[in-house]
């Protein structure tokens, strides 16, 4: 059996490096690997200060079949990209 770390990137994700169909690896999905399947930025304004606040989304499919939304300013420490084992590039579920 290979080592999964193998085949994940040294570097954890950030919103910029994600696209749509990234196969993604953390210990925070159920079977260790998702799919992203979509991604947005959310704001708001503070309501004393009317300070603008934004943060980054990804919404990803795991490899149980849940769908949910994970914020990237929680959990982006913890999540990696996967890598095929052969061709050592990045595993995209809509690149043929």
């Amino acid at each position: 059996m290979t080592n999964p770390y193998d085949n994940i990137s040294a570097d954890p994700i950030n919103y910029n490096n994600v696209k749509v169909g990234d196969l993604l690896y953390s210990d925070i999905f159920k079977g260790q690997y998702a799919t992203c399947i979509d991604k947005r930025i959310e704001w708001e304004l503070t309501p004393l200060s009317n300070e603008h606040i934004s943060w980054e989304l990804i919404q990803v499919a795991d490899s149980y079949g849940e769908i949910y939304w994970v914020e990237l300013h929680k959990a982006k420490e913890f999540i990696y990209k996967a890598y095929h084992p052969t061709t050592q590039g990045p595993i995209n579920a809509l690149e043929k």
